[in-house]
């Protein structure tokens, strides 16, 4: 079955399929899909350093690796975590 499409100009985009993941499996399947996928959790935490974060907006919590690091160092703030799954939210 095709997917459905939707015209954004004249280029003509399919709508993919979704892919659910769940809690158990996703850390190891994104750290062994991603190269440095650890580093890069380290490193994105690590950009926050020079603001004052009061809120924090998660979009697709995965694992919580990002969100762990990132309260790590703004404790205080406020985390708000949306996805699909509520599986994940709780997991993480």
């Amino acid at each position: 079955m095709r997917s459905p499409t939707r015209h954004t100009g004249a280029v003509e985009v399919g709508t993919p399929e979704k892919i659910h993941f769940g809690p158990d499996t996703y850390l190891e399947m994104v750290v062994a899909e991603v190269p440095g996928y650890q580093e890069l959790q380290d490193r994105a935490a690590e950009a926050t350093r020079m603001i004052t974060a009061t809120s924090i907006l998660e979009l697709g919590v995965g694992a919580g690796e990002a969100t762990m690091r990132v309260l790590a160092r703004h404790p205080a703030s406020q985390l708000v975590e949306v996805d699909e799954s509520p599986k994940m939210i709780e997991f993480a």
